[in-house]
């Protein structure tokens, strides 16, 4: 009886040092990747063809995030262009036909917006907090109307502490927020 008790204990404390190594090892870069999920639909040619200008940032800090020693994580690309290529891959799987500009352009039909929080915050060992907030912000339509919306995405999640699954956990929040943006601004892209 006392054996068993014992290999137990010895499992927990070899778990517990395993979990220790391997979040020691983690980085503080986050590769931000985005890729859709879900079947294509066919382009609609009766929508108008749009262009997802570079997002502005509107993040008071340079890092997307901290580990629980408060020591910061960067990104390995630019969180603005994550956002916008996301966002018109999103819309091209719905049959939009989008593209996504790092440059300000004159078409007729852009869609603006901002990155206002990209956070990833480390709460425990294995424990981690995606937050993500978007402004986005249509042409005027045709009834004058000019659609602006903020949208939130937040996931938290025990993961295995490397930078594959950080950059998974902002992937996964990033597409919580992107799909049904993607699917409203589709909605209004039948008014213009």
């Amino acid at each position: 009886m006392l054996a068993i008790k014992f290999n137990d204990w010895l499992k927990l404390a070899v778990l517990s040092i395993f979990v220790f190594a391997v979040s020691a090892c983690t980085g503080q870069q986050v590769n931000l990747v985005y890729n859709p999920v879900g079947p294509s639909m066919g382009a609609a040619n009766e929508l108008p063809a749009v262009i997802i200008e570079e997002f502005q940032s509107a993040m008071p800090q340079q890092s997307v995030g901290e580990n629980s020693d408060g020591e910061p994580y960067t990104a390995t690309s630019s969180p603005t262009a994550w956002v916008s290529e996301a966002l018109a891959d999103e819309l091209v799987r719905l049959g939009v036909r989008a593209s996504y500009s790092p440059y300000t352009t004159a078409s007729s039909y852009v869609i603006k917006g901002s990155l206002d929080k990209l956070w990833i915050e480390q709460t425990g060992t294995a424990q981690y907090k995606v937050k993500i907030a978007i402004t986005i912000q249509l042409p005027e339509n045709k009834n004058g109307v000019t659609f602006k919306k903020s949208y939130n995405a937040e996931q938290s999640a025990v993961i295995v502490p490397t930078d594959a699954n950080l950059s998974e956990l902002a992937e996964s929040t990033l597409r919580d927020l992107l799909v049904p943006m993607a699917q409203e601004i589709k909605n209004q892209l039948q008014l213009m």
